[in-house]
């Protein structure tokens, strides 16, 4: 008899969908600040990369296109990542 097959997928699993989906935002933003050849520092590397609010983090992806340095988005991000103020 085989196991049992669950309909909903785990708590687990949907964190870590979530985890993913954070991740690659933060990695997109940096794409973006590096196809447009502008200089991203290991502190805002390290700050984009720390954040896990999607919101936050859409909105960066959104400004990434139009900043004039990378340096600009840090003063959308918060300090602790969590939302734009």
């Amino acid at each position: 008899m085989a196991g049992a097959t669950y309909h909903y997928p785990s708590q687990m699993r949907l964190q870590g969908r979530e985890e993913g989906r954070v991740e690659m935002a933060a990695h997109a933003v940096l794409t973006v600040l590096e196809g447009r050849r502008l200089p991203v520092s290991e502190v805002v590397r390290e700050r984009i990369l720390a954040c896990t609010d999607q919101d936050v983090l859409d909105a960066l992806l959104r400004r990434a296109g139009v900043v004039a340095s990378a340096e600009e988005l840090l003063n959308d991000l918060p300090k602790d990542g969590s939302s734009v103020e």
